[in-house]
């Protein structure tokens, strides 16, 4: 018996969707040359689909106030910095050389995640809550208390930046764990898993965490 079992699959497989939908929209602004949409998006501004990492703390707005005169340039080129990786656990190097205040791991790799997903994949709150499940063999209360230890108290502190770098590539493994579970109870269901491995277990974290963080 696994805390996944009692997932709505079918809600999984819309998250997922959704995803998979942004990252799509992503790739045609990329070749508009939209850089506002683009980067308005992938801070979560325009859609909370775009990053929820951002969305929920109210940083898109943030970032963009706190960089200079041409934020957007700036995270145009992290965003083609990350879409070129074929290594996701160097997400936070390049988070960390691009120097955007307030634009640390969770909104940056989550932003990989969504222009890159074959290669990279999200640490934030949710999908650090779910590492922490595997962890800790399904064992929420153990899985809560150590996610108090990560969640962000200061967005710009270098020992946060330092803390979630640490953390990102653990991630790796427990997250194609978790999509591949997914994806064996999903077909149970009648419902088709995401092919994106990445973006399939981003789902089923925010699907996790929706339903039985507490």
């Amino acid at each position: 018996m696994s805390v996944l079992d009692d997932l709505d699959w079918a809600a999984v497989r819309e998250m997922y969707d959704s995803r998979k939908g942004v990252h799509r929209l992503l790739g045609s602004l990329v070749k508009k040359d939209d850089s506002k949409a683009f980067v308005r998006l992938a801070l979560g501004i325009d859609d909370e689909a775009g990053n929820y990492s951002a969305s929920d703390h109210g940083l898109g707005k943030r970032i963009l106030g706190s960089n200079g005169a041409d934020p957007w340039s700036r995270i145009r080129d992290l965003a083609n910095e990350l879409a070129a990786l074929d290594d996701g656990r160097l997400v936070p190097d390049v988070i960390r050389r691009a120097g955007i205040r307030y634009l640390g791991v969770s909104v940056g790799s989550e932003m990989g995640c969504l222009v890159n997903p074959v290669a990279c994949w999200v640490t934030n709150t949710r999908t650090v809550w779910a590492h922490l499940l595997v962890k800790h063999g399904d064992d929420i209360q153990k899985a809560n208390r150590e996610l108090a230890l990560y969640r962000e108290s200061d967005a710009d502190s270098a020992m946060d930046y330092q803390l979630w770098a640490g953390l990102h590539p653990e991630l790796n493994v427990s997250l194609t764990r978790i999509a591949e579970m997914g994806g064996r109870l999903a077909r149970k269901e009648g419902v088709k898993a995401g092919a994106e491995t990445y973006l399939w277990a981003d789902a089923i974290a925010n699907e996790l965490y929706a339903h039985l963080h507490v």
